[in-house]
């Protein structure tokens, strides 16, 4: 079990990058746009790592409602999720949007027991509890980006991020539930990105698209490969966390991140982004519950 809280922990910190570096990007591409690109930018990534681990000498699975399933996984992640989470961070910064996605240790809680047969504890909830209310606290903390905001832009806002965390813990149950029947959880990857690439992938086919991205600067190109990176890694490390140990463990500790975001976006948008009280009591949080989930 100890694996799966290192894996999980590593794979908070490596997603946490996205976050803060989709902020810089999410002024240029389109939300969904952008999830697409990273989708396409990932796959050879996560290909060169699986071929990398060895997963080529094993069986490759054919057609079969594992691969249906982790499919789903991967369009629920990155074609809904990830777009809905860059539009979220459009609109009320990558701290505060990051840190509502972490909602999703609620929905991990209540999906898994029910879908998984997974046995919760006192000390998961108290954790997972902590975590939300921390991530909640820091989402109140109104900033330069947010203040000048009318109440139903920030709402909306909100609603987008709230939406990506529910729909972050139902591709994470798809996945737990088939991830053994792949030759590796890197394997596993590969093929609900490649899905998520056949679904969000002809957005990126459009005339009015195509000339977007040609505009595009060299700096906004190796931020959205630097984001695919990030996620095709961050991702696997989930995945093999998963592989490890239940969802009710792995994801609240993987949506512990936004204590690492909160570092980043303080480094890199200070002005806009800064941290306050409200923060430093739901980083606090969040850094408690973290601590009963690695002892739950």
């Amino acid at each position: 079990m100890l694996d799966a809280v290192f894996l999980a922990l590593a794979a908070a910190f490596v997603i946490a990058w996205r976050d803060p570096l989709g902020r810089l990007v999410v002024d240029s591409i389109d939300p969904v746009v952008g999830s697409a690109l990273t989708a396409v930018l990932g796959l050879p990534i996560l290909a060169a790592l699986s071929l990398l681990q060895g997963d080529a000498a094993g069986p490759w699975p054919s057609w079969s409602a594992s691969v249906l399933v982790i499919g789903v996984a991967g369009v629920l992640r990155i074609a809904l999720a990830r777009a809905l989470l860059f539009a979220a961070i459009e609109r009320i910064g990558s701290a505060r949007a990051s840190s509502l996605s972490s909602t999703s240790v609620l929905f991990a809680l209540l999906l898994g027991p029910v879908a998984l047969e997974e046995r919760l504890s006192a000390r998961l909830v108290a954790g997972a509890v902590l975590i939300v209310f921390g991530s909640i606290t820091i989402a109140r903390s109104r900033t330069t980006l947010t203040r000048d905001m009318e109440a139903g832009a920030y709402a909306r806002g909100i609603f987008l991020s709230v939406t990506a965390a529910a729909l972050f813990a139902g591709s994470a149950v798809l996945a737990r539930a088939v991830i053994d029947d792949f030759a590796s959880p890197v394997q596993a990857n590969l093929y609900a990105n490649a899905v998520a690439v056949v679904v969000c992938g002809p957005t990126l086919l459009r005339r009015s698209t195509r000339e977007r991205l040609t505009r595009l600067p060299r700096r906004v190109w190796g931020l959205t490969l630097s984001i695919a990176g990030i996620m095709a890694i961050g991702t696997s490390l989930t995945y093999l966390a998963l592989a490890a140990g239940p969802v009710v463990l792995v994801q609240p500790i993987t949506q512990s991140r936004p204590l690492f975001v909160l570092v980043i976006a303080g480094l890199l948008f200070r002005e806009r982004e800064r941290l306050n009280a409200r923060v430093v009591r739901g980083g606090l949080a969040i850094v408690a519950g973290a601590a009963l989930l690695m002892i739950a």
